[in-house]
């Protein structure tokens, strides 16, 4: 069903560079990673270093970066001038916030795609270690989901901070603090480290980017559960967080 608003955010985009950064971003990255692997020496058994430091430097360093240059530039959009236009023609609010997560969500999304798409192709082409399409496709799904809390945070950001500061910010959240609270039983107390935690399972790598025995208690089915239902949990909390703040701005 077509929606207008998510058209008008679509329109919008294509007048950015954000758009490139979707295709662009994910080829420096996975290069980067073939790289890093190049250094690495031999492969242990039935394990794929690509497939490491991918899903290990992904959700701490790359990932929240795009997060961080979507959510500045599809809300530095609305200049002074288009809320005035929102007021003359009744434009309903709540769509349009909508209409912004949505695109934000998708965008993450396809970022997350493409670099998958990537590094199996990397990994088929060149490396020939073993990885299975399904672990990518669940490592992927998993990411996009740990990261949502990050998204909802970056978005409420923009409203109070210079965007400057929100790129500052979203990286140190999603970076040092969660690399280290990933490792602790307060994990579950930081929502910036639940992607970390996801990935700890289905890529199964340590948060500090070595990989995890088979017995290692972070490999424990309920860990993933728990990661999902909390990744939830925070965004949907956040959402409303910067849904109380925007709708108290638009009416100033």
């Amino acid at each position: 069903m077509y929606n207008p608003y998510i058209a008008t955010e679509w329109l919008k985009s294509k007048r950015t560079n954000s758009r490139h950064l979707m295709l662009i971003g994910p080829i420096i990255f996975i290069a980067f990673c073939y790289f890093m692997t190049l250094l690495m020496g031999s492969t242990p058994e039935g394990k794929s270093f690509l497939m490491a430091v991918a899903f290990n430097w992904y959700p701490s360093i790359i990932l929240p970066i795009f997060v961080s240059i979507f959510i500045v530039s599809i809300v530095n959009r609305d200049r002074p001038v288009h809320q005035v236009i929102y007021k003359v023609y009744a434009v309903d609010r709540a769509k349009v916030f909508q209409a912004k997560h949505f695109w934000v969500l998708v965008n993450v999304a396809c970022v997350i795609f493409i670099a998958s798409i990537l590094l199996y192709l990397v990994n088929f082409i060149l490396i020939k270690d073993v990885i299975l399409v399904s672990e990518i496709i669940y490592s992927s799904l998993m990411l996009w989901v740990g990261i949502l809390p990050l998204i909802a945070t970056g978005f409420l950001l923009s409203r109070l901070l210079h965007p400057i500061l929100v790129h500052v910010v979203l990286f140190m959240l999603s970076f040092i603090p969660a690399a280290i609270l990933a490792n602790s039983s307060y994990w579950v107390y930081y929502p910036w480290c639940y992607v970390m935690r996801l990935m700890a399972i289905t890529a199964k790598v340590h948060p500090n980017g070595t990989f995890l025995p088979p017995s290692h208690p972070m490999l424990a089915s309920y860990n993933l559960y728990l990661g999902v239902v909390l990744s939830l949990l925070a965004y949907m909390g956040l959402l409303w967080l910067d849904w109380s703040v925007y709708k108290r701005r638009s009416t100033c």
